[in-house]
Formats: structure tokens, C-alpha cells, sequence
């Protein structure tokens, strides 16, 4: 069974490098270019397996995103794994109050680490 990850990012170049990484991992990638369409895709038949989410992203902003995610009763289940280059501590604690499973800042994150995060979110899932 192949393993669905949605990838929602607003910025083309970095979704573009994501999509090729998590590929050669053998997982099956639906991009998303914002938040109205990263929530449109995560209510797709079947629903992702995994979802990396910007929290900067035009349209419908991250956090909300995740909110409805976890306010899903067929989605909330979904491992998010926030990625941004927001390093608050404020911000951090709201991923994790709404049900990040992870969150990752993007300028101190090499390709190799995001899948590696994505591999050890999936495991969790499964046990």
C-alpha cells in the first residue's frame, strides 16, 4: 500500500524540493498551493495518510488548517507536521495545543531530517 502525504506550501520552489524527496522515499505526494486547497485535499477519497503543513499560506492560514483537521472526525486521526519558519515558542506551544504531531522550522531543516520526521510520524500512527 502506498502511503499518501499531503504536502500543503505556498512557496512553489520548496513545495517543488519536497515533493522530490519525499518521492524517492517511495511515498505518494499530493501537493497543495494553500489553505483552502491543502483542506480540500485532505477531504479527498481516500484521505492522506500525512500531512505537512506551511503555517504561513495564503487563502486559509495554517493553524486553521490544522484546526480543521483536528476538528474532523475522519481526519483527526491524520498525523500534521507543521513546517514554518515561525520559531516562537507561542507558536510552537499552538501547533502542539491543536494537534501537531510535530513542527519543524524550515531554515534549519535539510530534506533528509523532513523525511525522517515523516517516517517516524508513520510509525507512531501505527503503533
Amino acid at each position: 500500500m502506498t502511503i499518501r502525504i499531503l504536502l500543503a506550501e505556498d512557496d512553489r520552489i520548496l513545495r517543488k524540493a519536497g515533493e522530490t524527496a519525499l518521492r524517492k522515499k517511495g511515498y505518494d505526494v499530493i501537493a497543495a498551493v494553500d489553505g483552502e486547497d491543502a483542506l480540500a485535499k485532505a477531504r479527498e477519497d481516500p484521505p492522506p495518510d500525512l500531512m505537512l503543513l506551511d503555517v504561513m499560506m495564503p487563502k486559509v492560514h495554517g493553524f486553521d488548517v490544522l484546526r480543521g483537521i483536528k476538528g474532523d472526525p475522519r481526519l483527526r486521526d491524520i498525523p500534521v507536521i507543521m513546517l514554518t519558519n515561525l520559531e516562537q515558542p507561542s507558536d510552537i506551544k499552538r501547533a502542539s495545543d491543536g494537534g501537531a504531531y510535530g513542527y519543524l522550522v524550515k531554515s534549519n531543516l535539510d530534506l533528509d531530517d523532513l523525511a525522517l520526521k515523516v517516517a517516524e510520524a508513520l510509525a507512531a500512527r501505527r503503533s
